[in-house]
């Protein structure tokens, strides 16, 4: 600071000049600042500082320092010019134009609320985690081998009896769940047992027991089946009807239990002299009928003679038999079973007719009228169109 000095008369004697050193003020201001970050500052109306704790010469920025003013000795919260969140405040010194300025960064001010709120969220998971760790020991060890036997429990009454449960302790809980497991296993093996004999019993309610073959209730079925297949893709069929020649003299004169012999020798060169895909059955007595798939009459004949063929080669206590095979087709022959069985019917009888051991088509017969338009039908809707275009 500076003052001129006049004399009486007005004049200039010299300047009266004084210099104020704040080394002292700057110490105590470093002296009060303790947080990180932050700093106070003396700074005149002009917001220039006079002294700072952090030895900062720049100006407080006016905005900062109005908002500051106006908040009357409490603190505000605003940004810096670098965008960091800070709270401050001002105060005033009396008899100046002038304020001490305190700012500090928002994390710095906030840092004990954070850590007391730190410490409670502690103190408040701790005993919450401990309750749920206790919580999952007594769920693994108690209820949830509970929860697993209810669930399998209601599995089996449901008709799964895949259901093998884990044995996990030795308590009362495991013990419960090895009973559970054994009686489970014993009802698997009682099922698995019950399902072989019904298989068992499927199979003799449609195999005759002394040939070994299909019985009729089952060909008849195979039959219908067949004629469904056979309409569905226009393919025909062909049924072959065969009959031990004079058995019944051959029983009269040799007995029962030859003529068994005989029937039982006839179901195992039939199954031998046959497709797999080919449905032999007993038909009733000496009668034996095969169902022939995707075969017409001309190849029903040859397997027929492939039967015929392979029991002359066969002896029945030394002795020789003969069989009249009659072969139909269908849809040429008939459009149900009753009606195609009763053409190859015909046919066997014209073998027997015509000095038995031999094989008989039946003569061709033209479909019934609905069939027959059913196959021009089909045909026009395989014929090509190379061959359409050319009719």
């Amino acid at each position: 600071m500076a003052a001129p000095i006049y004399s009486a008369d007005g004049r200039f004697l010299g300047v009266l000049a004084a210099t104020l050193v704040f080394d002292a003020v700057q110490s105590i201001l470093e002296g009060l600042s303790s947080s990180e970050g932050g700093s106070i500052d003396l700074v005149t109306g002009a917001a220039e500082i006079i002294a700072s704790s952090d030895g900062s010469t720049s100006r407080v920025d006016p905005g900062v320092l109005e908002r500051l003013a106006a908040a009357a000795g409490r603190s505000s919260e605003y940004s810096d010019a670098t965008g960091t969140p800070m709270v401050g405040t001002s105060t005033p010194v009396p008899g100046l134009a002038w304020a001490v300025v305190v700012q500090v960064p928002s994390a710095v001010a906030y840092a004990q609320v954070a850590q007391l709120r730190n410490s409670a969220f502690v103190l408040v998971s701790a005993p919450l985690v401990i309750v749920g760790l206790v919580a999952y020991f007594l769920g693994s060890v108690i209820v949830r081998p509970l929860v697993r036997l209810t669930a399998a429990a209601g599995a089996v009454a449901s008709g799964d009896l895949s259901v093998d449960l884990p044995v996990t302790g030795r308590g009362e809980v495991g013990y419960l769940t090895q009973v559970f497991n054994d009686m489970v296993g014993k009802l698997r093996q009682n099922r698995q047992e019950l399902d072989a004999r019904n298989k068992e019993l499927e199979k003799l309610a449609v195999t005759d027991l002394l040939t070994g073959l299909h019985n009729r209730r089952y060909l008849l079925d195979a039959f219908d089946k067949e004629i469904l297949r056979a309409d569905r893709h226009d393919r025909a069929f062909c049924v072959m009807m065969i009959d031990v020649d004079r058995f019944k003299q051959y029983n009269d004169t040799y007995g029962h239990q030859a003529g068994d012999k005989v029937l039982a020798g006839m179901g195992r060169v039939i199954t031998e002299a046959t497709r797999d895909l080919d449905t032999p059955a007993r038909y009733g007595g000496e009668e034996f009928i095969v169902l022939l798939p995707e075969c017409n009459l001309a190849n029903g004949i040859l397997a027929g003679e492939r039967i015929r063929t392979r029991l002359a080669r066969e002896e029945f206590d030394g002795r020789k038999v003969t069989i009249s095979v009659g072969v139909a087709e269908f849809p040429m022959h008939g459009d149900t079973a009753a009606a195609v069985i009763a053409e190859a019917d015909a046919a066997l009888y014209e073998s027997k007719h015509h000095g038995r051991d031999q094989v008989r088509g039946a003569p061709p017969k033209a479909p019934p009228e609905g069939q027959a338009e059913k196959r021009t039908l089909s045909a026009k809707k395989k014929k090509s169109p190379e061959a359409a275009i050319g009719s």
